[in-house]
């Protein structure tokens, strides 16, 4: 059942051979704690990825509420249902879709909004 009994016997009759079981088990527990590592580090990759993914998803679940939400608040503020905006109608919107507005849209003011938006320079934006 001990295998340093077994070693024992052998390095008795070849004392040279203590030198290959030790370069042996010195190899043995290196290749081990190599697997073992590489383990580890395969499973904190995967969990990293599992992370990245779903922080991906919850990025693009708000991107499609705001943009859910800024279509709502296009139609709200079409007050002459053209399905157009003018500058008119966007001076006249609500301060908190103001903010809304002007934080997705990474801009200060309305004009800036608007110029944003009017890609054609018509005049007006459509929703």
């Amino acid at each position: 059942d001990n295998m340093s009994e077994v070693y024992k016997v052998l390095i008795e009759r070849d004392p040279w051979l203590s030198i290959y079981f030790v370069i042996l088990i010195l190899v043995v527990s290196l290749v081990f704690f190599h697997l073992l590592g590489a383990v580890i580090f395969s499973s904190v990759m995967d969990q990293h990825m599992a992370e990245q993914d779903a922080a991906k998803r919850a990025k693009e679940g708000e991107w499609a509420a705001l943009i859910e939400d800024m279509k709502k608040m296009f139609i709200r503020m079409d007050v002459d249902n053209s399905g157009t905006l003018s500058r008119q109608e966007l001076y006249n919107i609500d301060p908190k879709d103001n903010e809304t507005l002007t934080k997705a849209l990474g801009v200060n003011t309305l004009m800036q909004v608007f110029n944003t938006l009017d890609l054609n320079k018509t005049g007006q934006v459509s929703i």
